[in-house]
């Protein structure tokens, strides 16, 4: 018997990356194994929100907002 379905590396991802906003969204800290991890994460939200805020046409605003 297989163990589950594969998940692509990106879908891999996408998943965590997903909590990791949903974590810090809900007003909790993200406990890091190392300052490096933590700066990428940052740097990578820190991006996120230029292109948003740049590129409204790819990224609309939520419903309800």
């Amino acid at each position: 018997m297989g163990r589950g379905k594969k998940y692509t590396r990106a879908q891999q991802k996408a998943y965590y990356s997903g909590m990791g906003y949903a974590v810090r969204g809900a007003g909790r800290n993200i406990k890091f194994s190392s300052n490096d991890i933590k700066e990428s994460f940052l740097a990578g939200c820190m991006v996120g929100r230029r292109k948003a805020m740049n590129n409204g046409k790819k990224y609309p605003q939520r419903k309800g907002r």
